[in-house]
């Protein structure tokens, strides 16, 4: 995970807010897919605990996502042109 507007500034301490969403997020029975590269401070018991999949990137973390939902990557990605 990192901080900054670049996106490339490492972090040096966990986030409890997000600890605290996947908590929630677990109570409620969402499936959460972790997207935390090796060697990271946030590679912790309780986010490996909660968290249905993590993986190292957010590519990945979409190609997981559209096989466990079943979809079409063609079909989702055609009318989602917004990003």
């Amino acid at each position: 995970m990192t901080n900054g507007a670049s996106g490339r500034v490492p972090v040096q301490v966990a986030s409890i807010g997000t600890c605290f969403e996947l908590a929630w997020a677990y109570e409620f029975g969402t499936p959460i897919i972790s997207i935390i590269p090796e060697a990271n401070i946030h590679r912790h018991a309780f986010i490996e605990a909660a968290s249905l999949e993590i993986v190292p990137d957010l590519e990945t973390a979409i190609t997981l996502a559209h096989t466990l939902l079943n979809l079409d990557a063609h079909a989702v990605t055609s009318h989602a042109k917004c990003c």
